[in-house]
Parts: structure tokens; C-alpha cells; sequence
């Protein structure tokens, strides 16, 4: 489903009132800074930041917005235990990688331990671009 095609607040009853000069309801388009951070944003330390900071730019229902997050941290997560690599363009790649076994001589014995698989995270080249041109502020680094 399409952004402009889920322009509903919470409940199907409480469409949103057309901008005005007609436009997509629902869309960054509509609503200006609607998907981008600014430095007054709290941190994001949980999923309930998540949803608070979605209910907050979009008026939708904090129930909905809970569904929304945990239907998408969902699907991700069923990606990953189903070894599929997940690119999220904006911020990067996530990839389960299985490891070497350890080996390890005990008594002249060699043994082989099974190690887990992890999880690597390969941030997307605009997104390191855009952290290292924050950090150091507008006057290059310090």
C-alpha cells in the first residue's frame, strides 16, 4: 500500500483534511520534514520512542502506530532468521553471518567448537556521510 493511499489518522472514520491547493494527504510531500530528523529530536532508545516520534509527526493513533512498528521490526526480524540479507536504502544493509568453527588442541586433541552465527550491519555510504558531517559541526572537526 502506498503512502498516499494509507492517508488515514488512527481510525478509518478520521480521513485528514486535503491540503490546501489539493496534494497527496499522507506524503512527505504533504507534510514538509515529516520523515527527517532534526537535532531537537529526542534519542531513540526503545520501540515506545518509536512510536511516541510516530504518533507525534503523523497524528495517527498510538495503537496504530505500535502495530506499524512492531508489523515492521516483525518482518525484519523473519528476514533475518530466514538468513535473507535486509537493505533498508536510507540506512544500510543487515546480513547474517555464519562464522568459522573454533579449533582448539586440549590433551594433543584437536577440537572443534561450533560458533553462532551473527548478525553484521554495513551502514548505507550516505548515512556515514551524514554522521561524520554532524559530528564535526559545521566548522570541519575539532
Amino acid at each position: 500500500m502506498s503512502r498516499a493511499a494509507s492517508s488515514w489518522c488512527g481510525d478509518p472514520d478520521q480521513r485528514r483534511a486535503e491540503p490546501a491547493g489539493g496534494g497527496k494527504t499522507g506524503s512527505a510531500a504533504a507534510a514538509p520534514g515529516l520523515w527527517t530528523a532534526t537535532a531537537s529530536d529526542p534519542a531513540l532508545d526503545s520501540t515506545d520512542d518509536l512510536v511516541r516520534g510516530i504518533v507525534h509527526r503523523t497524528g495517527l493513533g498510538e495503537g496504530v502506530a505500535q502495530m506499524i512498528v512492531d508489523l515492521v521490526l516483525d518482518h525484519l526480524r523473519r528476514a533475518l532468521l530466514a538468513r535473507h540479507r535486509v537493505q533498508l536504502a536510507p540506512l544500510g544493509v543487515w546480513r547474517v553471518q555464519p562464522r568459522m568453527p573454533a579449533t582448539t588442541w586440549v590433551d594433543g586433541q584437536r577440537t572443534v567448537t561450533p560458533r553462532p552465527d551473527v548478525v553484521s550491519f554495513r551502514p548505507a555510504p550516505r548515512l556515514t556521510a551524514q554522521v561524520n558531517r554532524d559530528e564535526s559541526g559545521p566548522d570541519g572537526p575539532a
